[in-house]
């Protein structure tokens, strides 16, 4: 499928993607960088993530992105009521396919060999977590994905991203789980170097959803480069405190020790030496405020990097180079952002399919020819690093290619092509024609969130714990 275009008059000014179009005309994508005083730029008036009050949708022109009006045939939200809008809140091959849990019939789903368990002991009865009653609470909550539980599946794609978001959002116990951890490192680090400190880097400064097991990204201040001796110390100081280190290099060469913290489960990328701070001290800064700060730009940050995580191409644990970097992911998000006209005020959904039309055809993004610069696609920019696959530049320093060993580059753009073809049909179907549960669950599987479901259960959390009770009964069948 290629990608559709906008049509504008001969005398219109120049833009990042045009191309020859009949009649003197020319097909236009996206415009200028975004100036500071641009919606996009700022903060001010943006709520919570957790903020459930959304204002009125004020209809834009036509994306500056030039995304056809695929997102004006999303219906009325029935989370929200309006169109949601940006303005209302200032692995392999698994996309191809929906939560086999609530599709699979199979014996693990029958309670024909289950225990009953008297009506008074219901309420004693613990949810296990396990196959069979994962796959039974799929089909008891079908045709709501899990992100969707306990509410009506949102007809409009900004409010689905925002809704998935606030369900991926770290809980209570993860969040305590992160500062733990983060301190048990720093505690650790500053027996090799006294005063030292860790600050948040790459994914992690974007404003990743920290959830159970993901990896937390750091560079610490006042280190050097270690020695063997202080090497060792390291080691010694981190198995006493029940982790794991191992030294490897980042993505830009710099010394990184990856470790495991037993206790949180977390693991930790902490990047240090003499050059640590001044590599990415203000990278770091320019993605907390640009894209951790922002309800919009978070939440859709999470939502690529969930379905990167699903089709095996993210790097999430900081080893594998060859994969995509949660940083570079919001590097190019930035981009597609910083292209927007300061008019143009684009919801979660548009930006999400932008992000998909901009890296998903050649016609908009040619790696071969061109670079990610975080200022946007206004002015393109040639590539800078010709012997790599792909070049995503760092913000600061244009000659760093935070991407320089990622290889099956074809293959990403396949991912983002198919996942925006696969939105764009899902939008002009007929409601009752849909085979997804929802327009986000055409590219993100829901088989491991139902784990999350009960969990959100056993924590009494609404809408989530309410549901769960009235279908206690039938689930503790299939334990």
């Amino acid at each position: 499928m290629q990608p559709n275009y906008r049509l504008v008059g001969a005398n219109t000014r120049s833009s990042a993607h045009a191309t020859d179009a009949p009649a003197g005309g020319r097909y236009v994508h996206c415009p200028y960088y975004i100036p500071e005083s641009s919606p996009l730029a700022t903060n001010e008036g943006a709520v919570g993530p957790r903020d459930s009050e959304l204002r009125a949708y004020r209809p834009a022109r036509i994306g500056s992105l030039g995304t056809p009006r695929v997102v004006g045939l999303w219906g009325q939200s029935p989370l929200t009521g309006v169109r949601g809008s940006y303005a209302s809140v200032g692995s392999n091959n698994s996309h191809h396919r929906v939560s086999s849990y609530a599709t699979d019939s199979s014996s693990d789903a029958s309670p024909s060999s289950a225990v009953a368990y008297p009506a008074a002991d219901l309420d004693n009865v613990v949810l296990l977590p396990t196959r069979p009653l994962l796959k039974a609470l799929a089909k008891e909550c079908r045709p709501s994905p899990p992100w969707c539980v306990g509410r009506v599946v949102p007809s409009v794609l900004a409010d689905e991203v925002l809704l998935f978001h606030l369900f991926t959002a770290p809980m209570p116990e993860e969040e305590a789980s992160r500062r733990s951890c983060t301190a048990s490192m720093e505690a650790v680090l500053q027996q090799v170097w006294p005063g030292a400190s860790l600050q948040p880097a790459g994914a992690t400064a974007a404003g990743q959803n920290t959830t159970k097991g993901a990896t937390l990204h750091f560079y610490a201040t006042g280190t050097s480069d270690a020695s063997q001796e202080q090497t060792q110390q390291w080691i010694q100081a981190a198995n006493e405190r029940g982790a794991q280190v191992n030294f490897i290099r980042d993505d830009r060469d710099l010394p990184c020790a990856v470790v495991v913290d037993s206790h949180s489960g977390h693991r930790c990328c902490i990047r240090y030496g003499d050059k640590a701070v001044a590599a990415l001290a203000e990278t770091s800064a320019l993605l907390s405020v640009r894209v951790a700060a922002n309800p919009v730009t978070r939440a859709v940050f999470n939502t690529l990097l969930a379905l990167l995580n699903q089709n095996k191409i993210l790097d999430d644990g900081g080893t594998a180079r060859s994969m995509l970097s949660g940083e570079a992911v919001a590097i190019m998000l930035l981009a597609v952002v910083n292209s927007y006209d300061s008019s143009d005020v684009p919801d979660a959904g548009r930006v999400l399919l932008d992000f998909f039309l901009t890296f998903g055809f050649e016609s908009y993004f040619n790696p071969i020819q061109s670079s990610v610069n975080v200022k946007g696609f206004g002015t393109p920019t040639a590539k800078k690093h010709p012997n790599a696959q792909l070049s995503v530049l760092d913000p600061v320093n244009e000659e760093v290619n935070v991407t320089a060993q990622v290889d099956r580059v074809s293959g990403i753009q396949a991912v983002f092509n198919y996942c925006y073809t696969a939105l764009s049909q899902y939008a002009q179907v007929n409601s009752n024609l849909h085979r997804a549960q929802s327009a986000l669950s055409t590219v993100i599987g829901g088989e491991p969130y139902w784990v999350r479901v009960l969990r959100y259960h056993q924590l009494h959390v609404e809408p989530y714990y309410s549901l769960i009770q009235l279908k206690r009964p039938l689930l503790v069948q299939y334990l």
